[in-house]
């Protein structure tokens, strides 16, 4: 008990000392507005509505026996063959999931949006690249969902551990592509005009260990007014991205610091280890569920 109060107390004074260097190099931040607390308390609203339907639809599907009549329909439309069988419910299934969920997508994506004037997108653009989006997803969910099954064929016991190995590599793929063929469907990325503040960008890119990159802009404003920057990519696709709204409404030194902090993400590698967390939370998940399968079976068991 000593030891651990000893423990502690070196915990709390290592506490105090970070605490104290913290308040030396405190940056004042303006107190947000009663319009940015409301977008923001609505938003978590939302976040938790949408979290709920993730459940609840799947349930509607299962319980109103819909589930069963698309894969009958599947399998009619895939001649009893697994894979196109699993292809076409996927589609019908995502088909269907976007007419429930249109009218709060519309509500969140675009009523919301131009409500707190933060949005610039006509409806045509917003519906066109929904429907585009949904069509990306359906297509790249269509192709994956298979591997699960193909898994499960092969190896009913440990299906669960490859898939969830097949994750990271898969979601790394994704990552890949998105800035070259999925991004550009959505916006224009062109060259940046302002090639003084191009090269600082790249000079401060080679700073920090990120050699061979490209800066782009985007026409972001066409869709909304708020500010983003980003980079990602992986060797010869590495790329600087910033929405033209961002670099309109910051001078040269908030610029550049935005692009310092993003470029800390990267170098860092924290959306490598997000993927990481993301697999150890799935095995987790997976395994907590096989440990309370077996504990009830034993229960259960005479």
């Amino acid at each position: 008990m000593r030891y651990f109060l000893f423990i502690k107390l070196i915990v709390l004074s290592i506490t105090c000392v970070f605490t104290q260097e913290y308040n030396t190099l405190y940056v004042e931040v303006p107190e947000p507005s009663p319009e940015a607390l409301s977008y923001y308390k609505s938003g978590n609203v939302l976040w938790v509505i949408n979290f709920s339907l993730g459940f609840l639809i799947p349930l509607l599907f299962l319980f109103t026996g819909l589930s069963a009549k698309i894969r009958n329909w599947a399998k009619r439309l895939g001649r009893n063959k697994w894979f196109f069988t699993l292809a076409f419910y996927f589609i019908i299934f995502s088909i269907i999931s976007f007419f429930i969920d249109f009218p709060l997508s519309y509500y969140q994506g675009f009523i919301r949006e131009h409500a707190y004037n933060l949005s610039n997108q006509t409806f045509a653009k917003w519906f066109t690249d929904s429907i585009n989006s949904h069509l990306i997803v359906t297509l790249i969910g269509g192709l994956f969902i298979s591997i699960p099954y193909f898994l499960l064929k092969k190896s009913p016991k440990r299906w669960w551990f490859y898939t969830s190995i097949i994750m990271v590599p898969f979601m790394a793929f994704i990552m890949l592509i998105y800035p070259i063929w999925i991004a550009p469907l959505f916006n224009d990325f062109g060259p940046m005009k302002d090639k003084a503040l191009e090269a600082k960008i790249l000079t401060l890119a080679e700073e920090t260990g990120i050699e061979g990159s490209r800066v782009f802009e985007v026409n972001k404003s066409i869709d909304t007014k708020k500010v983003n920057a980003y980079v990602n990519g992986f060797h010869n696709t590495k790329r600087i991205v910033l929405w033209d709204t961002i670099i309109e409404k910051l001078d040269e030194d908030e610029l550049l610091s935005v692009m310092a902090h993003e470029m800390g993400h990267y170098v860092l590698g924290h959306t490598i280890k997000s993927l990481v967390f993301l697999l150890f939370i799935f095995k987790s998940l997976i395994t907590i569920s096989f440990f309370f399968k077996y504990f009830f079976k034993s229960f259960a068991e005479p």
